[in-house]
């Protein structure tokens, strides 16, 4: 999977077998993170290969309760953090 701006490309590659966690048309946008899971209590910022592994502690913070978000931020340069109600 790879995204293509300008002259800057985007691939994402992976170490071990994981999760897929996008499907093949998946759009990403330069900047902005994905929420790939919502909650109200925390939330847990991941990219690479620790995103399944996020994804999987917020599926266990929430059966003890606490709802975490899981937000991918694909790419760390100029992100755009925005608080939604």
């Amino acid at each position: 999977m790879g995204y293509k701006e300008g002259s800057l490309w985007y691939i994402r590659t992976s170490r071990k077998k994981l999760p897929q966690m996008y499907g093949e048309d998946e759009a990403f946008e330069l900047g902005k993170g994905k929420v790939l899971r919502d909650g109200k209590d925390a939330v847990i910022m991941s990219y690479g290969v620790t995103v399944a592994e996020a994804y999987q502690a917020a599926r266990e913070l929430a059966e003890q309760g606490i709802e975490a978000a899981v937000v991918d931020i694909f790419i760390t340069t100029k992100l755009q953090i925005q608080r939604t109600a």
